[in-house]
């Protein structure tokens, strides 16, 4: 059992075509893809555990490496 919660979100129309090309990119597997990256970002920023400076560029290129690694290990499936 799933200890994820869903939570339905109203977005403009704009943002969630950003959010898509994202994906289309390839940059994000799923729209909830985006959103659980901006969510963590929100959180470490408001928590001042990531201030926005080189740390905030570590952080993300981190994630973005992460998320490469899960895309290659389900391409390989």
């Amino acid at each position: 059992m799933s200890k994820d919660l869903a939570i339905p979100v109203k977005l403009p129309k704009a943002l969630v075509s950003e959010i898509d090309k994202l994906v289309e990119e390839g940059r994000f597997q799923t729209r909830s893809d985006v959103l659980r990256f901006a969510a963590r970002l929100v959180l470490l920023l408001e928590r001042k555990e990531l201030p926005l400076s080189i740390q905030a560029e570590r952080y993300l290129y981190e994630e973005w490496q992460q998320k490469l690694r899960r895309t290659k290990n389900v391409s390989r499936s």
